[in-house]
């Protein structure tokens, strides 16, 4: 499926139950880009808003550029209440926007569908100099028992799931977009804590997970249900995230 499509059948699991981003990640950008107040701030791939939520609750004007429309429409819905938000319907590689428009492009949970030399181009060309670009997303750790079995039941129930996360930390696309120059990378601790109904709805948030109707889901709903029986306290699971932060400006 083209990339850009791949959530129209997800939005409101997506609105409801995907991660957020930890209150120390703004900041720290801001300080490593040295954002004034009222700085022009472009998420690519905003999606529902999550991220460019962020900015604008720290003061910083934002225009999400999303592809899907259905996506894009939930958007604007979310950061109906923010005079400083604005969408464009573009992509990564070809926003619509101007030349020199913002003071920092960001995306959060969406670098690894762009292209990598495509999107750097773009970015140079809509940021001011020095341009400067933050990319962010939500990593699973492993490490508890949950988290481990949550993790085998997508490799065995999601076939597309592994194809898909391998391209999720890709280092030498990351490295292609930011031109080779000094990175600063950094990591914060997040998590979400989750009743089934929660859970459900994360796991259909993702592209992966074969939807109802299709081919595979009822397995993969099943082993979802044994596995938050397994263990589940109080009536909830965690997931623990680290938020990966890498900022640099563009060699």
């Amino acid at each position: 499926m083209d990339s850009t499509r791949r959530f129209t059948d997800r939005v409101e699991d997506y609105v409801r139950f995907r991660p957020g981003y930890p209150g120390a990640v703004v900041p720290w950008v801001a300080g490593q880009a040295d954002l004034g107040p009222g700085a022009d701030v472009v998420d690519l791939g905003s999606g529902t808003g999550l991220l460019s939520r962020c900015f604008l609750d720290a003061g910083f004007k934002v225009t999400g550029v999303e592809p899907n429309a259905a996506m894009r429409r939930a958007g604007i819905e979310c950061l109906s209440d923010y005079e400083t938000a604005d969408f464009a319907d573009g992509t990564a590689e070809r926003t619509g926007l101007p030349d020199a428009c913002c003071d920092l492009v960001v995306s959060g949970q969406a670098f690894h569908w762009f292209d990598p030399l495509a999107s750097r181009a773009e970015c140079l060309r809509i940021a001011r100099r020095p341009a400067r670009a933050a990319m962010i997303w939500n990593e699973r750790r492993l490490g508890s028992p949950f988290m481990n079995e949550y993790e085998a039941l997508l490799l065995a129930r999601a076939p597309s799931y592994g194809e898909i996360t391998a391209s999720h930390v890709d280092e030498s696309a990351l490295t292609r977009f930011f031109g080779g120059g000094h990175s600063t990378r950094v990591e914060f601790p997040n998590e979400q804590i989750l009743d089934f109904e929660g859970l459900r709805g994360r796991l259909m948030s993702s592209s992966y997970a074969p939807v109802e109707g299709e081919s595979g889901h009822d397995a993969l709903i099943d082993g979802l249900q044994a596995l938050f029986r397994r263990h589940a306290s109080d009536g909830t699971v965690r997931i623990d995230y680290g938020t990966v932060v890498m900022f640099a400006r563009f060699a």
